[in-house]
Formats: C-alpha cells, sequence, structure tokens
C-alpha cells in the first residue's frame, strides 16, 4: 500500500515498512488524518502512526476468511505476514503453506513438506488463537475442528440486511423444499 500524508504528518523521508496492512485500516486513516474520531466498532487501524515512526503493537500478520459462496470446498480461513501464507479449508481439513518470498504465485504447496512442519504447526496455532474467542466452533481452543456437515457461519446481520436490500425468503424456502430450480427463478 502506498500513502502519502500533507506535508505536516509526516516525517520528510520515505519509507518502506513490512508491517501487513489491509483495506479495512484506510477508513480509520482517513478519519484520523481528518481529525474525525474512529469509532470502536471498526477493524482496522490507523496507519498514520505506522507511517510517522511511533506505532507499537502493529499486528504480525493478517486473517482473512471466505465464506461458501459456490461450493463448501471454497470456504477457508487464511493467515499471512506478507512472507508466508497458511490456508485451513475447514470444509474438507486440507491446509496449504506458502513461501510468498521464494513462490509469490502459491505455487507450491508446503504444508506436506516435512521441512516446513514447525512452520506449519505455528501458523496453525496461531489461527486457533485468533478463532477460539470468536466461540463458533472452528477450533476447541487446542486445535481447529473440521466443519464438513455443519451449518455455515454467517454474520449476525446478514438476514437483516438481505431484508433492507429486499431479498424474498419465500424462494429461499422454495429452494430448499425442492420446489424452484434454483435460487434465482424469480420470474419462473
Amino acid at each position: 500500500m502506498i500513502v502519502r500524508l500533507p506535508a505536516d504528518m509526516y516525517p520528510k523521508q520515505i519509507r518502506q515498512m513490512d508491517e501487513p496492512v489491509t483495506l479495512q485500516d484506510v477508513m480509520p486513516t482517513l478519519l484520523e488524518a481528518a481529525g474525525i474520531p474512529v469509532p470502536e466498532a471498526v477493524d482496522g487501524r490507523s496507519l498514520l502512526p505506522l507511517v510517522q515512526g511511533r506505532a507499537t503493537g502493529w499486528r504480525t500478520c493478517v486473517h482473512g476468511e471466505h465464506s461458501i459462496c459456490y461450493s463448501e470446498e471454497q470456504e477457508m480461513q487464511y493467515l499471512t505476514d506478507g512472507a508466508f501464507k497458511y490456508i485451513w479449508l475447514p470444509r474438507i481439513g486440507e491446509e496449504a503453506l506458502f513461501d510468498l518470498v521464494n513462490d509469490p504465485y502459491e505455487r507450491e504447496n508446503l504444508a506436506g513438506n516435512p521441512v516446513y512442519h514447525e512452520v506449519l504447526v505455528s501458523w496453525r496455532k496461531h489461527l486457533v488463537a485468533i478463532l477460539e474467542p470468536r466461540k463458533l466452533g472452528l477450533t476447541d481452543g487446542e486445535q481447529l475442528l473440521r466443519q464438513a456437515g455443519k451449518p455455515p457461519i454467517v454474520s449476525p446481520k446478514y438476514r437483516e440486511r438481505m431484508e433492507k436490500a429486499g431479498y424474498d425468503w419465500s424462494l429461499y424456502r422454495q429452494a430448499k423444499a425442492g420446489k424452484t430450480k434454483s435460487l434465482n427463478d424469480r420470474h419462473s
């Protein structure tokens, strides 16, 4: 990510930082730069302290997740620090580990390579630590728990957002009951 602040907000030198940042950090950065308080509910962090060299306790990695969309197998949880990327596919219980420095296109999965076993275990433990406080059944606090056959995890606000958007839940119930070909059969 490239950040250019007004001259009075940053040191005169250009620096490259290795700390992991995300798009979630853009809003709090813009709010802080404008002098507007950042709401507590915001997931990201302002980049201003980082850019200005006064950040403490910055994240060591980025956690991301992809819920079921087209097929269960695509659901994933992942972590990356820019050097390594760890992926866990909870529905099928598979893992992937990539060395992004030497393999930036993620072509060689190192999860089964004994040389990287300790690295894999370390990333797995880190994901357990991140997921455990959510209490969604993804972990028992010690290990990751396979999710095959369990209902998908959705945002607690999902139904509310869909209803505000005018989603017709009767189509969902009909599709589940096999009375329509798909959830997109609005005009059949």
